[in-house]
């Protein structure tokens, strides 16, 4: 029996952040896209290459992190930890 039931709502809190962090990077990475004239590949610019790996570094991450959340959810995890960890 779970004594609070906001965990589930942290859960969804931490995916809509990681969708509204998602659109920022990408686009900040099309700024700068835009801004170095650059299609495909960073053109050798810093300031883009920086930009790109930010975004793939959160959609490499962030998955796997939401669904962690949820096992250990799933698995009654402590309340406590689990609501510190989804903000």
């Amino acid at each position: 029996m779970r004594i609070f039931s906001n965990v589930s709502s942290d859960h969804s809190r931490v995916r809509m952040r990681s969708i509204y962090l998602l659109l920022i990077l990408s686009w900040k990475v099309i700024q700068q896209r835009r801004k170095v004239g650059v299609s495909l590949g960073d053109g050798g610019d810093q300031g883009l290459s920086r930009a790109i790996r930010a975004q793939a570094n959160l959609t490499e991450y962030a998955p796997i992190f939401v669904i962690l959340l949820g096992l250990a959810e799933a698995m009654d995890g402590n309340i406590i930890v689990l609501s510190l960890t989804a903000f």
